[in-house]
């Protein structure tokens, strides 16, 4: 038979998965990455350079967008944590019911 300790690993696995997934959806297409950002983080060209635009000219903005997409990340997999039963979950944290065992013995 499969134990809850057996089960619980993938089950992990698989919910920080799917958080993950559409956590980088969110972040990339949706909320995390502006037009502008999309843009301007690209590096300039070779005769860019050779004109004198500094070769980290998109370094900024595509900093910008990093930060913003591991906040939308970080807040996805903190959601999870909190709310997807576990031992960080409050669910987790409520005892369970004792049994009382001296009726069983008499």
């Amino acid at each position: 038979m499969t134990s809850i300790e057996q089960v619980a690993p993938l089950a992990t696995f698989g919910a920080v998965w799917a958080v993950l997934a559409i956590g980088h959806n969110l972040a990339d297409h949706v909320i995390g990455q502006t037009d502008h950002q999309a843009e301007g983080k690209a590096a300039p060209s070779a005769a860019e350079v050779a004109d004198g635009v500094s070769p980290r000219l998109g370094w900024g903005v595509c900093l910008g967008h990093v930060v913003q997409y591991h906040l939308v990340m970080a807040v996805m997999l903190g959601k999870c944590h909190r709310d997807v039963p576990g031992r960080g979950s409050e669910a987790a944290k409520r005892p369970e019911p004792v049994e009382d065992r001296t009726r069983a013995a008499g």
